[in-house]
Parts: C-alpha cells; sequence; structure tokens
C-alpha cells in the first residue's frame, strides 16, 4: 500500500510527576479571581427576573459606520464609528435615572451622559 510501518515510531510517552500541593495553590489561587470578580454581579445573576429592579442590556454593533456628526478632527476618510445601543428594562417605574457612558482613550463617544425622568 506504499506505508511502511518501521518508518513512523511515536515517541516514547512523557511521565511527568504532578505536584498536587502546587496544582491546589494555583486552584485556589484562580478560585479567588473568580470569586472576586463576580462579587458585585453574583447577587444580581442569583435574582430571578421579576426580582431585579433594572435589568441593563448592551449590544455593540459588529461593523464600523462612517461618522455623519460634527467633529474636530479633520480626515478626509471620516472617523469610523461602532453604533451600541444600551437598553434599560424595569418591571416597576424608575423616576430620574441617569446613565453615564464611559470608554477609554482612543475611543469617545458624543454623548456621555443621558437622564430619563421616568422609565
Amino acid at each position: 500500500m506504499g506505508t511502511d510501518p518501521s518508518l513512523f515510531v511515536a515517541p516514547p510517552h512523557e511521565t511527568r510527576e504532578i505536584n498536587y500541593e502546587l496544582t491546589d495553590k494555583e486552584m485556589s489561587r484562580l478560585n479567588k479571581i473568580i470569586r472576586n470578580s463576580t462579587k458585585d454581579i453574583g447577587t444580581i445573576m442569583n435574582m430571578s427576573n421579576r426580582d431585579r429592579d433594572l435589568v441593563v442590556t448592551a449590544s455593540v454593533g459588529n461593523q464600523l459606520e462612517a461618522w455623519v456628526g460634527t467633529t474636530k478632527v479633520n480626515d478626509p476618510d471620516g472617523i469610523p464609528s461602532v453604533p451600541v445601543v444600551i437598553r434599560l428594562t424595569t418591571h416597576s417605574p424608575l423616576k430620574a435615572v441617569r446613565v453615564n457612558v464611559h470608554v477609554e482613550k482612543p475611543i469617545s463617544v458624543n454623548q456621555d451622559t443621558f437622564v430619563m425622568s421616568t422609565i
């Protein structure tokens, strides 16, 4: 058949001792990191949908668009933009809702504060 099994010899299996103490320490450290990163949202995640006062969802567009508004940058190619839609859902009316949007440089927003009297 054109194959010669003696041409390929599998490399010997490498046996490596597992240091269970180091593995347990690393696992403990990683669990602490996970716990700390989810500490603030853990209570919200455990609530049922009807118990939540406010649900915030955001969706980001997957394509760049040309910015059509005014800008201080003079670029003949235009400035790329990505639409972001933030949806606030509530089961009971909320008054005086203020949403602040913060982004890191070099990204910028055209409006960083939104105030709604009631949602």
